[in-house]
């Protein structure tokens, strides 16, 4: 007689947790799609090779900023070295604007550049999200299954 009620209670167990355990991998595998689409739906069309790209390109700008700078600094230097006449301190003058233009131009690269770097950082953030979202359906899943396949071998 016990040897049947013990039975009995391993298959209304059995019924019990094999729905249970397919509830809970569905409902975790619902979860992570949802984050991942959620992630895929905000990585818009900027790819992170396209970014790094966009990267290089304005690390160039900026060495050709750099390299127009110092040719306005050396004019600067030269003009200085000719103040004879008020001509030349005008000439001074401007080599001075054009300077500080370059120097304006500069950071507006430099910030269009930090803009990029972050979004190539926001890139790998939401890729690591996705790879967490299917970390978390392999730890659900496995223990279930495993719960469940020793039920069956029993």
């Amino acid at each position: 007689m016990k040897f049947f009620q013990k039975t009995i209670y391993f298959l209304l167990a059995l019924t019990l947790l094999i729905p249970a355990g397919v509830y809970l991998v569905k409902a975790a595998e619902d979860d992570a799609s949802a984050v991942e689409e959620e992630i895929t739906g905000q990585l818009d069309d900027s790819s992170a090779a396209s970014l790094e790209g966009q990267i290089e390109n304005k690390e160039n700008e900026l060495e050709e900023i750099e390299s127009k700078i110092q040719t306005y600094e050396s004019l600067v230097e030269l003009k200085q070295q000719q103040q004879a006449t008020l001509g030349s301190q005008i000439e001074i003058m401007e080599g001075e604007i054009k300077k500080a233009e370059g120097e304006i131009s500069k950071a507006e690269r430099e910030m269009s550049l930090a803009e990029l770097e972050i979004k190539t950082l926001e890139l790998k953030i939401k890729e690591k999200d996705i790879n967490k979202a299917q970390i978390i359906i392999l730890a659900t899943t496995i223990p279930v299954i495993l719960f469940t396949s020793f039920f069956l071998l029993v």
